[in-house]
């Protein structure tokens, strides 16, 4: 398809978010409200914001406590080669979702040529 828009397709990513555990408790009455927030690029919400789902950030329903189970899986199209896979924790709350934790996985192994 010449001088269409859409790009082509490097694949599809599959991600199952599992669990989260020993969570601090964030919370002042109740128990955390935590979902899980997985990107194929950098998120640059700050606590309060409202962020949709788009094709690179998806986040799991919520789940109530200190070590939510979520067995989710989150699949996502990949138009590029990816580098990074960034993972946040957040407890929801009325007005402000408060951040609990986050990190990157490496997509990339060096020691096997960089595939």
């Amino acid at each position: 398809m010449s001088g269409s828009s859409h790009q082509r397709l490097k694949g599809i990513l599959s991600v199952t978010v599992l669990k989260a555990k020993n969570l601090k408790k964030a919370d002042w009455f109740g128990e955390n409200d935590c979902y899980v927030v997985v990107s194929l690029e950098p998120v640059t919400a700050r606590p309060g914001d409202e962020i949709q789902q788009t094709e690179t950030y998806q986040k799991t329903q919520i789940h109530d406590g200190l070590h939510p189970i979520y067995n989710e899986k989150l699949v996502f199209p990949v138009p590029h080669r990816l580098e990074l896979l960034y993972v946040q924790v957040w407890d929801s709350d009325p007005g402000k979702d408060d951040l609990l934790g986050y990190g990157t996985l490496n997509l990339i192994d060096d020691e096997l040529g960089g595939r």
